[in-house]
Protein backbone atom coordinates (compact mmCIF):
# COMPACT_ATOMS: atom_id res chain seq x y z
CA UNK A 1 0.00 0.00 0.00
CA UNK A 2 1.30 3.18 -0.71
CA UNK A 3 1.89 5.86 1.61
CA UNK A 4 -0.28 9.55 0.20
CA UNK A 5 1.92 12.50 1.57
CA UNK A 6 0.02 14.86 3.24
CA UNK A 7 1.71 17.90 2.09
CA UNK A 8 4.69 18.75 -0.66
CA UNK A 9 7.58 19.77 1.44
CA UNK A 10 10.02 22.39 -0.17
CA UNK A 11 13.61 22.53 0.94
CA UNK A 12 14.63 25.73 2.23
CA UNK A 13 17.86 27.26 4.12
CA UNK A 14 18.13 27.99 7.57
CA UNK A 15 19.43 31.67 8.96
CA UNK A 16 22.51 31.63 11.06
CA UNK A 17 22.18 34.05 14.31
CA UNK A 18 25.56 35.57 12.88
CA UNK A 19 24.52 39.19 11.63
CA UNK A 20 21.12 39.05 14.80
CA UNK A 21 21.10 42.72 17.09
CA UNK A 22 20.22 42.88 21.03
CA UNK A 23 19.39 45.86 21.58
CA UNK A 24 17.30 47.57 25.14
CA UNK A 25 15.80 50.05 26.80
CA UNK A 26 14.56 52.04 29.87
CA UNK A 27 10.75 51.12 30.56
CA UNK A 28 9.12 54.50 29.56
CA UNK A 29 7.32 56.35 32.49
CA UNK A 30 4.57 57.01 30.37
CA UNK A 31 2.82 56.20 27.08
CA UNK A 32 6.13 57.45 25.16
CA UNK A 33 7.67 55.02 22.32
CA UNK A 34 10.95 53.58 24.26
CA UNK A 35 14.28 54.69 22.99
CA UNK A 36 16.03 51.66 21.91
CA UNK A 37 19.83 51.38 22.90
CA UNK A 38 22.21 48.44 20.86
CA UNK A 39 24.55 46.61 23.06
CA UNK A 40 27.11 45.46 20.91
CA UNK A 41 29.66 42.38 21.83
CA UNK A 42 26.86 39.67 22.43
CA UNK A 43 28.78 36.52 22.39
CA UNK A 44 25.42 34.69 22.52
CA UNK A 45 22.01 35.31 21.85
CA UNK A 46 20.33 35.36 25.06
CA UNK A 47 16.86 32.23 25.71
CA UNK A 48 13.59 33.83 25.39
CA UNK A 49 10.76 31.72 26.59
CA UNK A 50 7.76 31.23 28.41
CA UNK A 51 6.45 28.06 29.51
CA UNK A 52 2.75 27.50 31.09
CA UNK A 53 2.29 25.33 33.75
CA UNK A 54 -0.45 22.94 33.68
CA UNK A 55 -3.80 23.40 35.68
CA UNK A 56 -5.59 20.25 36.68
CA UNK A 57 -9.09 20.78 35.65
CA UNK A 58 -10.31 17.44 36.14
CA UNK A 59 -13.64 15.75 37.19
CA UNK A 60 -14.72 12.79 39.60
CA UNK A 61 -16.21 12.06 35.58
CA UNK A 62 -12.56 11.85 34.34
CA UNK A 63 -12.36 7.91 34.75
CA UNK A 64 -9.98 7.44 31.99
CA UNK A 65 -7.17 10.11 33.66
CA UNK A 66 -6.97 13.83 34.38
CA UNK A 67 -7.47 16.37 32.01
CA UNK A 68 -5.56 19.90 32.22
CA UNK A 69 -5.99 22.91 30.37
CA UNK A 70 -2.46 25.68 30.29
CA UNK A 71 -1.93 28.18 32.90
CA UNK A 72 -0.19 31.46 32.89
CA UNK A 73 3.26 31.38 31.23
CA UNK A 74 6.18 32.07 33.44
CA UNK A 75 8.93 34.00 31.63
CA UNK A 76 12.11 31.53 31.96
CA UNK A 77 15.57 33.31 33.70
CA UNK A 78 18.55 33.76 31.74
CA UNK A 79 21.82 35.41 31.03
CA UNK A 80 23.20 37.91 28.03
CA UNK A 81 27.35 37.19 27.95
CA UNK A 82 28.94 40.70 25.74
CA UNK A 83 32.35 41.32 24.98
CA UNK A 84 33.62 44.42 27.10
CA UNK A 85 33.68 47.50 25.54
CA UNK A 86 35.55 50.23 27.56
CA UNK A 87 34.24 53.18 25.60
CA UNK A 88 30.86 51.59 24.86
CA UNK A 89 28.56 53.99 26.50
CA UNK A 90 25.33 52.09 25.65
CA UNK A 91 26.96 49.00 27.23
CA UNK A 92 27.97 50.88 30.01
CA UNK A 93 24.47 52.08 31.12
CA UNK A 94 23.30 48.31 30.49
CA UNK A 95 25.94 47.44 33.26
CA UNK A 96 24.90 50.47 35.10
CA UNK A 97 21.38 49.20 35.14
CA UNK A 98 21.94 45.58 35.53
CA UNK A 99 23.74 46.86 38.85
CA UNK A 100 20.90 48.71 40.32
CA UNK A 101 18.51 45.54 39.16
CA UNK A 102 16.13 47.03 37.19
CA UNK A 103 13.90 46.20 34.88
CA UNK A 104 13.85 47.11 31.56
CA UNK A 105 12.80 46.03 27.95
CA UNK A 106 14.83 43.92 25.65
CA UNK A 107 14.60 43.19 21.27
CA UNK A 108 16.08 40.69 19.76
CA UNK A 109 15.90 40.99 15.84
CA UNK A 110 16.74 37.95 14.67
CA UNK A 111 18.75 37.86 11.13
CA UNK A 112 16.08 36.08 9.21
CA UNK A 113 13.27 38.36 10.04
CA UNK A 114 12.09 37.39 13.64
CA UNK A 115 11.62 40.24 16.00
CA UNK A 116 11.02 39.37 19.85
CA UNK A 117 10.42 42.15 22.64
CA UNK A 118 9.95 41.45 26.31
CA UNK A 119 10.25 43.04 29.71
CA UNK A 120 13.41 41.56 31.77
CA UNK A 121 14.13 41.67 35.60
CA UNK A 122 17.86 42.28 35.62
CA UNK A 123 18.95 40.06 38.51
CA UNK A 124 22.67 40.45 39.14
CA UNK A 125 26.19 39.92 36.73
CA UNK A 126 29.24 37.95 36.60
CA UNK A 127 32.32 40.02 35.56
CA UNK A 128 35.58 38.94 33.69
CA UNK A 129 37.05 35.73 34.51
CA UNK A 130 39.83 33.76 33.12
CA UNK A 131 43.54 33.23 31.87
CA UNK A 132 45.67 36.11 30.24
CA UNK A 133 45.09 35.21 26.69
CA UNK A 134 40.91 35.62 26.89
CA UNK A 135 38.69 38.03 26.18
CA UNK A 136 36.92 39.96 28.79
CA UNK A 137 33.35 39.66 28.80
CA UNK A 138 30.89 40.40 31.33
CA UNK A 139 27.58 38.23 31.85
CA UNK A 140 24.09 40.31 32.57
CA UNK A 141 21.58 37.40 34.54
CA UNK A 142 17.62 38.54 34.00
CA UNK A 143 13.97 37.04 34.86
CA UNK A 144 11.51 37.30 31.58
CA UNK A 145 9.03 39.78 33.64
CA UNK A 146 5.07 39.53 31.27
CA UNK A 147 4.91 37.66 27.94
CA UNK A 148 7.08 38.16 24.83
CA UNK A 149 5.98 40.01 21.89
CA UNK A 150 7.32 38.10 18.99
CA UNK A 151 6.68 39.97 15.32
CA UNK A 152 7.76 38.42 11.98
CA UNK A 153 9.14 41.22 9.20
CA UNK A 154 8.48 40.89 6.02
CA UNK A 155 11.44 41.81 4.81
CA UNK A 156 14.50 39.52 5.92
CA UNK A 157 17.66 41.56 6.78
Amino acid sequence: MAITPIYTRTPQNASLNAGSLTMWAEKPTSEQEPTWRKLDGNVNLPELSATASSVDQSTVEDADGFRYISGRKDGAEGSIQVYFYKDDVDQKAFFEAAQANKNVLLKVQYKGGLLAQCEVALLGYNLPSGGADEVQSITINFKISGSIKITYESDSI
